[in-house]
């Protein structure tokens, strides 16, 4: 019971998102699956292995498991490539879920904030075809737009945007998780104080 307790409030709890985060379904839901899976299958394996009587055996059941971690161990450390940066990151978020929203968002923000402009134009359009009464992927376009010095159609965009997401003319509401790109608060500055004018 200790155990069980200790899991769920130090592995489990954390990630339930019982505090309201900027993206409920972030990756951290994975967790409580893998929890889950480590769960049923360890205790079994655990109670199992002891009661094998001819040491052949559990040699090899030891070393078919010794394998099994190397090949796992082998494909996470291949895979740190990915979290090397963003965007190694979002591109192969990309590449696995093409139609991913966050791939598209994350995509785009690691080039304009490389300030590759118009690299990131392709990502944030796609957002906005999708979905063309959002006021994110409007206002994502409007930061081209406005960084590519089209003041008019940055402020066109812009006013879009805050009809359907009023929220955005609060910069402090987006400042814990934009604040920390430059380019991308820079741009977003110059169109709030347009828009407040």
């Amino acid at each position: 019971a200790r155990t069980g307790i200790a899991l769920f409030v130090l592995a489990l709890l954390p990630s339930a998102n019982l505090l309201g985060q900027f993206n409920p379904l972030a990756d951290r839901f994975l967790y409580l699956p893998l929890a889950g899976f480590v769960l049923a299958f360890v205790p079994w394996l655990a109670a199992g292995l002891p009661r094998i009587v001819h040491r052949p055996t559990r040699m090899v059941a030891g070393a078919a498991g010794v394998v099994i971690l190397a090949l796992f161990a082998a494909r996470s450390l291949a895979y740190q490539r990915v979290w090397d940066n963003e965007r190694a990151l979002w591109d192969a978020t990309l590449a696995g879920n093409p139609r991913s929203w966050n791939a598209l968002l994350g995509a785009g923000v690691s080039r304009f904030e490389a300030g590759e402009i118009s690299a990131a134009g392709p990502y944030w359009s796609q957002m906005l075809r999708r979905e063309p009464q959002s006021g994110i992927a409007l206002c994502l376009v409007a930061l081209l737009e406005e960084a590519h010095g089209r003041t008019n159609e940055a402020d066109r965009l812009f006013a879009r945007a805050i009809v359907l997401e009023p929220g955005l003319i609060e910069p402090d509401r987006y400042l814990r998780y934009y604040g920390w790109r430059p380019r991308m608060r820079t741009a977003l500055d110059s169109l709030l104080a347009r828009a407040k004018i």
